[in-house]
């Protein structure tokens, strides 16, 4: 029988969170039109290779512009690819989006950014951060740093 050291079992327990947390949240908030593609999403044992997370507002013009590029993109990488929504849209959808952050571990780049939208946060499987993008790009450049996630899987 293997022994398993606690920080392993923290890791295994918060990553097993955050693949329920890809099939049961769409968004931390009821009213965003941002919804997670996939309704099954990837299961405990089937953790997510990569996650993207955005920080974002359903009144800041640039947040529309960027929020349907994340979209098109969840529809093509899920469920290998965990797409999580942040709304900072008022102080009730910002203070369900930092528990929401908190519980995925995801709580010091919600805490960076935050005031910073949208912002797309890139982490690897073993949520590292790969990068950051504040702001409006083309699709191909989300796209490149979801590849690069998925190359250091």
């Amino acid at each position: 029988m293997k022994l398993v050291s606690l920080k392993e079992k923290i890791a295994a327990f918060g990553f097993a969170i955050l693949a329920i947390a890809c099939s049961t949240f769409a968004s931390a908030s009821e009213d965003s039109d941002a919804k997670t593609k996939s309704p099954s999403g990837p299961s405990v044992e089937q953790k997510p290779k990569s996650v993207v997370v955005l920080i974002h507002s359903r009144v800041c013009p640039v947040c529309a512009k960027v929020r349907p590029i994340i979209q098109e993109l969840a529809a093509v990488y899920e469920p290998g690819v965990c797409f999580v929504y942040l709304d900072v849209t008022d102080d009730k959808a910002k203070a369900k989006s930092k528990q929401l952050a908190k519980s995925l571990r995801l709580a010091a780049f919600f805490n960076m950014y935050a005031d910073t939208f949208p912002c797309v946060g890139f982490f690897d499987k073993n949520e590292h951060p790969i990068h950051e993008l504040c702001g409006a790009y083309p699709k191909r450049k989300y796209e490149e740093y979801i590849k690069k996630g998925l190359e250091k899987s």
